[in-house]
């Protein structure tokens, strides 16, 4: 007989009820130069799968009390999605070619084996394994690769928008920093809300850029001291989806663009641009909500000039539950007050009306 070393270092599993065929198949594999290890039962394979990395299960189509082999090799699919399989089996199965198939499974042989057709399934069927792990690993690295290339492009755009929020708003000395001192704001709330520090980072984010759609809105209109008409009111709420669509190229994921996008909406469902609802609104825009509304009433305007704490914070106690998620409302609260956010005045606690 053939000895030739042909399956060398490859490690093949070989699963069935008959100790007859795994010593057949064993003794086959190792005089070929490959490595076996055989198991009577489902689950002794399943923990070998679990603790070890096999080329090739070879598997009986029919196993007794455990299920087919079938059900074994979707178990494993979901272990080693990159491992092959051979089934076996002593009987004719009349839907066999349809379910390995089906399956994606390698190949189907049937007992008594012709030794020399199975060795080389053996090999073809390890080979695509390696090969599978290859590519996996390949298109991993790539995607790595990939990502680093993404994430460096971003941070350079989003370093870019930074740069033309911060000299929009420096064109108006009643918006200057407005929106650093927003994200600011939304991080300390952040860091009562959660621990997620990748949260954290794009609500931070989200602040400082929340307000990058007015850039295409015209002066006379972003800069009105006096009312604003309906239609100029209605250009000005076109900005949070303006900036929106300026973020959304360079945010992979989705969640500063939402953010942004969501931080008019209101608690009650009758905010814009979407009419979202209480927690349907993505917690990042409930936070920026109330931050920038904070940072508004606290800040300078043409038209009037910057309320105290107290009175900034009465507004948030009168509109929670309604503009604001209660939640957050509560967490500002409690920050100014311990001193955690800088006052300059003494925070009188806000009277809660009742419902």
């Amino acid at each position: 007989m053939d000895h030739s070393p042909f399956l060398t270092n490859l490690s093949i599993l070989v699963i069935d009820d008959e100790q007859l065929i795994l010593d057949t198949i064993r003794r086959y594999i190792e005089e070929h130069g490959g490595q076996c290890t055989t198991a009577l039962s489902f689950l002794t394979a399943l923990k070998l799968v679990e603790n070890f990395q096999f080329d090739l299960v070879i598997c009986d189509y029919f196993l007794n009390g455990d299920g087919t082999g079938v059900d074994f090799i979707d178990k494993i699919k979901s272990i080693d999605p990159d491992l092959s399989s051979i089934l076996i089996t002593g009987k004719i199965i009349d839907d066999a070619l349809s379910k390995i198939i089906y399956k994606n499974i390698y190949a189907l042989l049937y007992k008594p084996f012709d030794f020399k057709t199975m060795g080389f399934m053996i090999l073809q069927a390890a080979k695509n394994t390696r090969n599978l792990r290859r590519i996996a690993y390949q298109t991993e690295n790539l995607n790595k690769k990939i990502a680093a290339i993404q994430m460096d492009l971003s941070d350079v755009f989003i370093n870019t928008l930074l740069a033309l929020t911060n000299a929009l708003e420096q064109k108006d000395e009643y918006t200057k920093n407005h929106s650093e001192m927003v994200g600011q704001l939304a991080k300390k709330i952040c860091w009562e809300y959660t621990d997620d520090e990748k949260f954290i980072s794009d609500v931070l984010i989200a602040g400082k850029l929340h307000d990058i759609g007015k850039i295409g809105i015209k002066d006379d209109i972003l800069f009105k001291v006096e009312s604003l008409t309906i239609e100029e009111f209605d250009t000005i709420k076109k900005h949070s989806e303006m900036s929106y669509k300026i973020i959304k190229p360079v945010d992979s994921i989705g969640k500063i663009s939402s953010y942004i996008l969501h931080h008019h909406e209101r608690w009650d469902g009758t905010g814009y641009p979407h009419k979202l609802k209480e927690k349907g609104i993505p917690a990042g825009a409930r936070i920026l909500s109330v931050a920038d509304t904070f940072n508004a009433l606290t800040s300078n305007r043409p038209y009037r000039k910057a309320k105290d704490r107290t009175v900034a914070m009465q507004v948030l106690f009168d509109n929670s539950g309604k503009q604001f998620d209660p939640e957050i409302v509560e967490i500002i609260f409690r920050l100014i007050k311990s001193g955690r956010i800088d006052t300059k005045e003494k925070l009188v606690t806000p009277r809660i009306k009742n419902e």
